[in-house]
Order: C-alpha cells, then sequence, then structure tokens
C-alpha cells in the first residue's frame, strides 16, 4: 500500500522536473495579431537595431531589452526566417534579456511558428513543440494581410547555444532555424 502512495508523489516530481528543466526560456504576453504590408515595415523601424557582424551571419544586441522583428523568408527563400534583412543569422543576447518579438508569416501557402529551444541542429523531421516555448502555428497571408503574433521572451540566465525553429513538420529539418548565443 505504502509503495502505491508514493508513486503517484514519484511521478509528478519527475513531470516538475522534467517540465522545468526544458523550460530555458520563458514566454509571456502572447497574443496572435493581422498585419498589413505598411504596418510590418513600421514595426521593422520601431525594432531595436542590434550590431551587424562584418560577415552579415550575426546580430548582437547589448542591451538588456529589444524589440525584433521576425518574418519568415522571401518567397524564393520559405523556410528561413528574417531579422534586420539576415537569413537565419545568429542572435547574440545578454543572459536574462526581455526580447518583445513581433513574429510575422509572410508565406503565401504554409503554416510556420517560432519557437525557441536547448536543442541544437541537425533537426529531426518531426521535431514538435516539447521542450520549446515561442509562436503558435500561424496561417499563411490572406489577401493582403499577414498573420503574426506578438510575444516577450525571456533569455535563458545560463550561458550558451540554444536554437530558434519552425516546428511546422520537416520545417527546422530543411533548414528553418537559426541560434541564439546567451552572453
Amino acid at each position: 500500500m505504502r509503495a502505491f502512495t508514493l508513486l503517484p508523489t514519484l511521478a509528478i516530481a519527475i513531470s516538475v522536473a522534467a517540465s522545468s528543466a526544458s523550460a530555458d526560456f520563458t514566454v509571456s504576453g502572447a497574443k496572435k495579431i493581422t498585419v498589413s504590408a505598411s504596418s510590418l515595415a513600421s514595426a521593422k523601424k520601431k525594432a531595436t537595431a542590434g550590431s551587424i557582424s562584418s560577415d552579415k551571419k550575426s546580430i548582437t544586441f547589448s542591451g538588456s531589452s529589444a524589440q525584433l522583428v521576425v518574418e519568415t523568408g522571401p518567397k524564393n527563400d520559405m523556410m528561413s526566417y528574417r531579422i534586420q534583412g539576415l537569413r537565419n543569422p545568429n542572435l547574440v543576447v545578454k543572459a536574462d534579456a526581455i526580447l518583445h518579438i513581433v513574429f510575422v508569416n509572410t508565406d503565401d501557402d504554409m503554416l510556420h511558428s517560432l519557437r525557441f529551444t536547448s536543442k541544437i541542429a541537425p533537426f529531426d523531421a518531426k521535431i514538435g513543440t516539447k521542450g520549446s516555448v515561442g509562436s503558435a502555428d500561424l496561417k499563411p497571408m490572406s489577401g493582403k494581410s499577414f498573420f503574426g503574433q506578438e510575444f516577450t521572451l525571456k533569455a535563458p540566465s545560463k550561458k550558451g547555444s540554444y536554437s530558434y525553429i519552425c516546428s511546422t513538420a520537416g520545417h527546422a529539418a530543411a533548414g528553418m532555424y537559426g541560434t541564439i548565443t546567451v552572453r
């Protein structure tokens, strides 16, 4: 009888430990939005200008907070993200940095998401959302409107390399991901 009583307690303890161990990033204030081309351009102008590396592969944000606009790649490269005009850049942020993110799906025929995880490439075709936080799958554009999501992301306290990915089946495996380095 006593072993039976301890088993549910042990299962709860293991479940709580597993969920906190995968919670490297935290998200708050998520809300879905509909964006026009002009409001997307306006949001990009308000975004924090990070320092772009000379090889154009990294963007460093030196402050403790930043505003980012992340959009899916152009029509000829939809399995990618664009941030400050760069394709899947390495984002460099401080530990515990607060990132206010506007994610917009500019694709005209596919779902896309923006998730943050401690997993590192290569990615499974069916990576899913377990162990990650971020946006929901966003529908492709409709007419002249894009679907998006705004949220606030808190970077991990632990320094290291993490990833941002599209969790739609096959997308991260096809190259729709980037690295986020916490310093």
